[in-house]
């Protein structure tokens, strides 16, 4: 059974349509790289997934988590399933934060809105999600708050609120692009591990090839709005059979000198 399936999804903004038609599946415990140049589509259709679509939009077709229709479901019923059956990973971890809150509390956010937990548990909880994200003294850091950590570690608090639940989806838009680059290695492979050890598939948004190709099991390509190829990442990055993907693989090559391109089989 598919975690996620998109069907016909269509979205359009002041009579302009942005995403047309694009049709996609995530399978369980499956990684699936939506790859892109700015304004193809990709975080648009990442946000019709999580119901955040500006109210200027609308959205046609069908999305189906974990066969339940959520295109169209109420805000409610959204706010139930983000931090439960669906993680979010944002690319600015300092907004995705509440500056006034402690960092304890954030990650036990999406436990506590579904169980009744005592404060002692709730600490214990906390000090060990920090501590599985890779967080520095965790019982001294779930006291503090979002402006006291730095960039990687704001996101490392992210990544753990995203899969404390064990999601079955957890959607990762551009997580590594406010990020210095020596911290981006670090997030990713955190982000995998994650996924891995909570059992969850993943949708991760992407202009950076050398990120999909070191992720993502497949690959989903859209310019546009449109999808113009998908399948294995291998298969994608050494033979595409779209003109545009062929653009977006010689130019991540072109720039490889910076950071080496690798293309793993998947």
């Amino acid at each position: 059974m598919n975690v996620l399936e998109i069907r016909d999804l269509t979205v359009r903004i002041g009579g302009r349509t942005v995403v047309d038609s694009v049709n996609l599946d995530v399978g369980r415990g499956e990684r699936v790289g939506l790859l892109g140049e700015s304004g193809s589509g990709k975080s648009l259709t990442c946000m019709a997934t999580l119901g955040l679509l500006p109210h200027t939009a609308r959205a046609t077709g069908s999305i189906r988590l974990v066969g339940e229709q959520i295109l169209g479901a109420t805000d409610r019923r959204m706010r139930a399933l983000r931090g439960g059956q669906l993680g979010c990973v944002f690319q600015e971890p300092q907004s995705a934060l509440d500056p006034l809150a402690r960092i304890g509390d954030q990650l036990t956010s999406p436990l506590r809105a579904r169980a009744r937990i005592s404060r002692h548990q709730r600490h214990e909880l906390a000090v060990d999600l920090a501590a599985r994200v890779g967080l520095p003294d965790p019982q001294h850091i779930v006291r503090r708050f979002p402006h006291e950590l730095s960039g990687g570690q704001r996101q490392r608090v992210v990544v753990a609120m995203a899969t404390a639940a064990a999601p079955a989806l957890v959607l990762a838009d551009e997580p590594t692009t406010a990020l210095d680059v020596t911290v981006q290695a670090h997030i990713l492979e955190l982000l995998g591990g994650r996924v891995t050890e909570t059992g969850a598939a993943l949708l991760l948004v992407t202009h950076d090839i050398a990120v999909a190709a070191t992720t993502c099991d497949r690959l989903v390509v859209l310019r546009g709005g449109i999808v113009v190829e998908q399948g294995l990442t291998g298969d994608v990055l050494r033979r595409p059979a779209h003109s545009y993907t062929r653009e977006l693989v010689d130019a991540a090559y072109a720039t490889s000198y910076t950071r080496p391109l690798v293309l793993e089989t998947a």
